[in-house]
């Protein structure tokens, strides 16, 4: 029997280089850092720790002082690159329209989703009880895992056959495809729900794979530990579950009819122009 399952499951880190900025003037109100006479305000700043709070001033302060400095630091590697005039290369106007253009998608997205509507209590609670693998009988695996940073059609349709993590180590050695073995831990609560109910419903020792971004990870559970999710919790991890789901579907489907109503907007030249649709067959009679 062929055991092999694929479950397709649905910030760039700044390291700041210390540094610092002079100015002769000692910036105040809103102005928090000059960097070469650009200011940076307490709003940008509370923009850039997105919510993020310390557990008390002193550590609250700290976060601050250290996002901060990575905005300083930011702010004079980008002026470093417009000295020397690189925005104004070809290469350069490419990569600014491509930053542009992906700011403005994420503000979009950002609207799109926080129009979606809040989920009830009531919901939650029918939620709960449609799903007692996710709370009750909530499951936690310990898995044998395969990472691969690779993921293409034709590594999927090899792997298919395979039905051991042997034979896939295997395959990866003699395609010279550099793999990685480890255990992990996949939490029911941290999966969509659909893959958990896939992976529960999976034969002993099946291999099955989770796709993440370019990336693969073939696993093989080697214990599953029952760690129930009750009462108020349960409620709570529910509505955050139901609202991740109801805002991503919500940008689907906003995100789908902007591509499909701008499509007459769009004219490609005739080496790139995308082929018809093919037509229907007409029913028979």
């Amino acid at each position: 029997m062929n055991r092999f399952a694929l479950f397709a499951a649905t910030s760039l880190a700044f390291m700041p280089v210390l540094a610092g900025c002079s100015s002769d003037d000692v910036p105040t109100g809103q102005v928090v850092a000059t960097v070469d006479g650009t200011e940076i305000t307490q709003t940008e700043l509370n923009a850039e720790l997105g919510g993020v709070k310390g557990r008390n001033a002193a550590e609250q302060q700290a976060i601050e002082r250290s996002v901060l400095e990575g905005m300083v630091n930011r702010t004079l590697l980008a002026k470093a690159a417009a000295e020397q005039e690189l925005d104004k290369t070809p290469e350069g106007a490419i990569t600014k329209r491509r930053a542009e253009q992906m700011a403005m998608i994420a503000l979009l997205e950002k609207s799109i989703t926080s129009k979606s509507p809040s989920v009830s209590t009531d919901e939650a609670n029918e939620f709960v009880s449609e799903n007692p693998e996710l709370f009750d009988q909530r499951r936690i695996f310990l898995v044998e895992q395969i990472a691969v940073n690779a993921n293409t059609p034709k590594l999927l349709k090899d792997l298919e056959p395979l039905n051991t993590m042997t034979e896939i180590q295997a395959y990866l050695a003699s395609v010279k495809l550099p793999s990685q073995m480890s255990f992990g831990v996949i939490d029911a609560l941290q999966t969509d729900p659909s893959v958990t109910k896939q992976i529960i419903a999976l034969a002993p020792d099946a291999v099955f794979v989770l796709p993440q971004g370019d990336s693969i990870r073939i696993n093989r559970i080697r214990d599953t530990q029952v760690v129930p999710v009750s009462g108020e919790n349960a409620v709570a991890l529910a509505k955050e579950i139901l609202g991740n789901q109801r805002r991503q579907q919500q940008l689907g489907n906003a995100i789908n009819g902007i591509l499909t109503n701008g499509k007459d907007k769009v004219k490609y030249s005739a080496a790139f122009k995308p082929a018809a649709p093919a037509k229907k067959a007409a029913p028979k009679e």
